[in-house]
């Protein structure tokens, strides 16, 4: 429940008040934000919406075309992507809203790089199935549901974790991705989201819409899935760095700035309610999100 209410308050604060928190570039320069634009044709862009850097809180700017969904451009031109790799999280506590809303944003990153079959993945399925209660397991086996289970290795010191559900006596593959300090946690979380795919995709209420038909016609790709996925598997061991640094939620937004060359950028959207919504924009090409059919080899629509 404290997970879905955070959740609708993300989505309810970016539909009402994302919109009215764009400024123009006149504004934001006679504010003295930081202007970031993460490619270049966003150079001239016109619509900004103000952010503050994770490393010191400097005030900045960073494109309305990069941070809001679906928008379109003010200049009605075909962008290279959609939007950003952004994150956004809600929480009581403003600064973890902010950690959170990084995390996931490296976590779309690294599932957007095993789609394109760019990083390696360490099999942890054996592991999963041990944090799993016993009731759980249960309920999976009696659906005749198999878990699957990836920890992408390129992002460590980060762990994320990219979870399969599949059934055993046909094909039917839904995912859940997840990312944090720890393992435990981020696969769990992945595991949890898979299993939520599977019931938005088994309510007739969304049968008609374009995202869930997608999703429900590559469910029965899973076989194909599978065998994508083991050719990025290596063993735990292979070329791994042996003991690698841990990292406290206090050093990310620097970690960040060090791998990717362009601090966190943290928007402070108004929220609906007392919990603080805060999204997450790393300004860096890296973390652009192609249009459908970019640099895809295989992936599931709704992870799109």
């Amino acid at each position: 429940m404290v997970r879905a209410h955070g959740e609708a308050t993300e989505r309810a604060s970016l539909i009402d008040n994302g919109p009215r928190m764009v400024i123009s570039r006149d504004e934001a320069l006679e504010r003295g934000l930081l202007l970031f634009t993460p490619h270049d044709i966003l150079d001239d862009t016109e619509d900004w919406i103000p952010a503050r850097r994770a490393t010191d809180d400097e005030a900045a700017g960073v494109p309305a075309d990069v941070a809001l969904l679906r928008r379109v451009s003010s200049k009605l031109r075909t962008l290279p992507w959609r939007q950003s790799s952004v994150g956004t999280a809600a929480h009581p506590d403003r600064a973890v809203a902010g950690v959170s809303g990084i995390l996931e944003c490296l976590e779309r990153l690294a599932i957007r790089r095993v789609w394109a079959g760019t990083v390696t993945l360490e099999p942890v399925s054996d592991r999963l199935e041990e944090l799993m209660t016993p009731g759980l397991a249960k309920a999976l086996a009696d659906r005749q549901l198999a878990v699957h289970a990836w920890v992408v290795r390129e992002m460590a010191p980060i762990e994320v974790t990219l979870v399969m559900v599949g059934r055993r006596d046909r094909a039917q593959a839904t995912f859940g991705a997840g990312a944090g300090f720890e393992r435990d946690p981020a696969l769990l979380h992945a595991l949890h989201e898979a299993v939520m795919v599977r019931v938005s995709l088994g309510n007739p209420a969304n049968r008609s819409e374009p995202e869930f038909l997608r999703g429900a016609r590559s469910a029965a790709h899973q076989e194909a899935f599978l065998t994508f996925l083991r050719t990025l598997e290596r063993p735990s061991g292979e070329g791994a760095v042996a003991d690698p640094p841990t990292i406290t939620s206090a050093e990310l937004p620097s970690f960040v700035e060090e791998r990717f060359g362009v601090a966190p950028l943290l928007i402070d959207v108004p929220s609906l309610n007392a919990i603080a919504v805060v999204k997450a924009v790393i300004p860096s090409a890296e973390f652009l999100t192609p249009r459908p059919g970019g640099d895809y080899i295989v992936a599931p629509g709704y992870l799109e």
